[in-house]
Parts: C-alpha cells; structure tokens; sequence
C-alpha cells in the first residue's frame, strides 16, 4: 500500500508524462467559449460520446443560440433535437429549466460558486468542477468514467471504487491544484487512446514503461513469481515427494524390500527347494484297508535289494 506521500509524487510524474503527450490540454466540448454552451452540453454528455453531443449542439444551438431562446422553446421541439444523447425527456427540461433560471436569477451570467451552480437542473458535481475549471480556471476535478478508471488502475485508489465523490476528494488530496483541471483532459484523451475500458493497451503504455501504472506493476511481479515457480517445478523433476532423493537402483519406493532371487510374494507360498536335495512325495490320507508304511528304514532296504535284483550290465537297458 503506497503511502499519501508516494501517491503525490507518482501522481505528478503521471501528469508530467501526459504533459508532454498532450501539451495541449482542451475541453473535449467544443463550446465556443460560451459559459452557457458549456452549461448545455456537460448536461447532454451525461452517458453520451463528446463527439455525438458536439454534432447534436450545433444544431441544437442554431435553433436556440441564447439562453432566453432556449428557456422560451417548445419543449417537444427541444427533445426532438436532443433525442440522439439519450434520456433526452429528462435532458431537453433540464436544459430548458437551466436557461430559464441562468435568465431569471443571474441575468446570464454564470455564477462562480460550487453551492451556486449545484442548483441549476441536472447539474451535479461533474458539470460544477467542469464550469470552475473551463470557464473560471479554478482548482477543480473532473471525475468522469475515463478519470475514475484511469486512476483507479494507476494506485491511486482501489479499482473497485466507483463512488465519483470519494474520487473526487482523494484526488483532490493528490495533485497540484494548478494543475487539476487540465489533468483531468489530458486523463480523457489518454482513456480514449491507449488505457481503454475493456482492451488497455498496456503494451504500448508510456506510463507503464515508466513504471508509473500500479496495475501494469501487480501484474508484472505476478508473472514473475509464476515463472520462477514454474522453473522450480521443473528442476525438481524426477524426485521423490517422501525423501526429495531419487531413488537407488534396485530399492522400491514404498515400504519392504526388493525381494531376492527364488522368493515368491504372498503369504503362504512355497518355499523354493535347496539345490541337490529331493523333494519328500507327499501322499493323499491312506484309504480304508490300504496297508501303512513301516518307516522310512525298510523302505530304503526295500528299495536297495530292487537295485541289486538287476545283473551287471543290464541297468537302464
């Protein structure tokens, strides 16, 4: 977490590069100069592109090019105009009543106060630090959509903050008041150009080379880590989880032993016979009347005189 500190001087190296991107720091409005155009078309742009409110003004103001034309129009005829921006019912009276009351209480004269022109129609925040900083150049912060997202990813703030009042007052705390309007268009024309809502290109970003982009700073040390990690991985390849050790030539990786040569597994098996030694028959029980052996001594003698029985010379003919 950067301290208040760390984000004012990173803040004024970001308005130092986008300085010298875009020296030229203009409304994207084009107004003409007039205080009330203004007026006018920061209440269309509401959820509408500068470029379509700029070809719907011209029309706009060459049906209507005061502020008492305007108050005095048919309200229908005003939406009709309108209606490309958008929510153009609400607009056309916003617009309609602003004139009205900019005529009435201040004879067309665009006051100068935040509290002041909070109370003309449809004019909120946004369009109050607008009005200051375009038309009375005094320290304002214009929170738009490309503004609360662009700082947002910078480390300003959380990314996840969308509350245009609380951007609005944390920035505030962080930049030059001499300098926060005119950042507040350079930032536009940046969100417009390379950090775009769904597809920023961070490749290309010149405050991402400098690393001054707290997001494109996130992501890097991530991709890092996950490569550092994926190369442990790899050099710990072919060893055991139990031991870390690969194993001898000749050793299992589990409990017991390798067995030796002529052992069989399992329990109860055979034992292997030694070399050299016969194998005692093993017979079925005797059956009923079958005589019984008399022991192991006359059967050798038994089997000795069959031996003898044989002449010289004639065995294994």
């Amino acid at each position: 977490m950067k301290t208040v500190r760390e984000k004012r001087e990173r803040l004024a190296a970001i308005a130092g590069a986008l300085t010298e991107i875009y020296p030229d720091a203009t409304c994207a409005l084009r107004y003409a100069g007039d205080p009330w155009r203004l007026l006018v078309m920061g209440r269309l742009s509401a959820q509408c592109t500068d470029a379509r409110v700029n070809l719907v003004s011209e029309e706009l103001f060459r049906a209507y090019p005061t502020p008492a034309a305007m108050a005095a129009a048919p309200l229908a005829e005003i939406e009709r105009l309108v209606k490309p921006c958008g929510l153009y019912h609400t607009k056309a009276e916003n617009i309609r009543d602003a004139s009205a009351m900019l005529v009435s209480e201040y004879g067309g004269e665009l006051p100068r106060t935040m509290e002041e022109l909070l109370r003309f129609p449809g004019v909120g925040r946004k369009i109050a630090n607008l009005l200051l900083g375009d038309i009375f150049g005094a320290p304002a912060v214009v929170t738009d959509t490309h503004c609360i997202r662009i700082c947002g990813r910078l480390g300003m703030y959380p990314e996840t903050e969308r509350d245009p009042y609380r951007v609005e007052k944390t920035l505030v705390g962080l930049i030059d008041p001499a300098i926060s309007a005119d950042f507040c268009h350079r930032i536009v024309q940046f969100g417009r150009d390379v950090c775009t809502a769904r597809a920023p290109k961070c490749a290309t970003c010149p405050l991402a080379e400098r690393g001054l982009c707290e997001r494109h700073l996130r992501e890097s040390r991530a991709a890092a880590k996950a490569a550092a990690r994926e190369t442990e991985e790899t050099a710990g390849a072919g060893k055991t989880v139990e031991t870390g050790k690969p194993l001898k030539a000749g050793k299992t990786a589990g409990a017991g032993k390798p067995l030796k040569a002529g052992k069989t597994v399992g329990a109860g098996a055979a034992k292997p016979l030694k070399t050299g030694k016969p194998a005692k028959s093993v017979t079925p029980a005797a059956s009923a009347g079958a005589p019984k052996a008399t022991g192991g001594k006359r059967a050798a003698e038994s089997g000795m005189s069959s031996a003898n029985a044989a002449p010289d010379g004639q065995n294994g003919k």
